[in-house]
């Protein structure tokens, strides 16, 4: 009896250390697999950067043209800047995330000081209708300063990453400047294009158990 049991004893701890071979075994090739499309996110971003910059900003303009000649109070925003920001998002199946990816964009911010604004950031349908960009798209909001400029805007209705960098994933200016703050205005309006630029899947936590967890704490940025 006690020979049987001492078999079945080494039996469960060598299936045991198996087990925890093969997790090990699978978490290093998962976290080279992770480091390797790490690296890919960069090499896309820099491929792709100068040509959807380059695409923004000509839609940037386009647009303070085509609001300038509609409403003289929109002739030639206050601040502006231009940033690239990415963000981490998952390809579900159902709830469960099926694999992690990067998503990144050129985004330009132009900040027009006008007599008076909302409480609430009001989406201007009409507006940003009336505007075409060659690729992405288009936002224009008007708000009263401190709906802007404070610590969580979308409480407001607001978007994110006018006067602070975004809570939500990672970002990196990449001409001109975001304000410190908006007291110069009570009211603004913002007017947004959204450019893309890189979409790079990361995979899945490799020491994950049993669901697909994020690989990364955020996104990889270019030097």
């Amino acid at each position: 009896m006690r020979t049987a049991l001492r078999f079945f004893g080494l039996g469960l701890l060598s299936l045991l250390g198996l087990v925890v071979l093969v997790y090990v075994f699978k978490g290093v090739v998962g976290t080279v697999a992770v480091a390797s499309a790490e690296h890919q996110a960069r090499v896309d971003i820099e491929e792709a950067l100068p040509v959807s910059q380059g695409t923004a900003e000509r839609d940037r303009d386009a647009v303070r043209a085509a609001l300038a000649q509609g409403d003289p109070e929109l002739a030639a925003p206050t601040y502006s800047f231009t940033e690239l920001t990415c963000r981490l998002a998952s390809h579900d199946s159902g709830w469960i995330a099926q694999d992690y990816y990067q998503d990144c964009e050129v985004r330009t911010v132009d900040l027009y000081a006008v007599a008076d604004g909302p409480e609430e950031c009001d989406y201007d349908a009409e507006l940003t209708g009336s505007q075409e960009v060659a690729v992405g798209s288009v936002t224009v909001h008007r708000a009263a300063a401190d709906a802007l400029d404070r610590a969580e805007p979308w409480e407001r209705m607001c978007p994110d990453g006018v006067v602070a960098p975004s809570r939500f994933g990672a970002g990196k200016v990449l001409d001109g400047a975001r304000p410190a703050d908006l007291g110069a205005s009570p009211g603004w309006v913002l007017v947004e294009t959204a450019t893309p630029v890189s979409e790079t899947t990361l995979g899945c936590n490799p020491w994950g158990i049993v669901f697909c967890g994020e690989p990364v704490s955020e996104p990889t940025l270019p030097d």
